[in-house]
């Protein structure tokens, strides 16, 4: 067990029941930039911001009726702090368990910064798709929509009698153009 948590690349924490670091993992500790001996004994919420004994006992214990086994509630996100104060997004779960009859909890999280850059640049990416398309459908109706005005213009030179309801369904297909 121990060399399955010490070779995974999420980061995994035990936290005590007064929300101090009991253990890290070594990923946990490349994660925060920390050696251990700033990890250990620190408060939870410095590392993963605002997470604090009360939610962490608030989300262990609600997560599912499955908690009493120890299984882990749906992840989650938060912000957590590396050693020089720069911030990142971390995805993490908790499960609690008994120790000596006090509550612990085991918190594992991993950094999702890339993946939320990914997700950026291909929100962007598509975003510029959507607006290529729409230029391109616009530039192809109102060529269209020109086509159609030109064929009116040249019955109405055919069909003089015809000129001034042609000029009328002329000016309303060059104002749909604009639009």
């Amino acid at each position: 067990t121990r060399i399955m948590v010490d070779t995974v690349i999420d980061g995994i924490i035990s936290v005590s029941a007064d929300g101090r670091v009991a253990s890290a993992n070594p990923a946990a500790l490349r994660h925060f930039h920390r050696d251990p001996r700033e990890v250990l004994g620190c408060p939870v919420g410095a590392l993963i911001i605002g997470l604090q004994v009360d939610r962490l006992q608030q989300q262990a214990g609600s997560a599912s009726p499955m908690m009493v086994t120890g299984a882990a509630q749906s992840p989650q996100t938060a912000i957590a702090q590396r050693a020089d104060g720069s911030a990142f997004p971390v995805e993490y779960s908790i499960s609690e368990f008994q120790m000596s009859s006090q509550p612990r909890f085991v918190i594992v999280f991993r950094d999702i910064s890339e993946r939320q850059l990914r997700e950026a640049q291909r929100r962007a990416s598509d975003s510029e798709r959507r607006r290529a398309f729409v230029r391109e459908v616009h530039h192809r109706i109102k060529n269209h929509i020109q086509g159609i005005a030109g064929l009116l213009a040249s019955n109405a030179l055919r069909e003089p009698a015809l000129t001034p309801a042609i000029r009328a369904a002329t000016a309303q297909l060059q104002s749909m153009a604009v639009v």
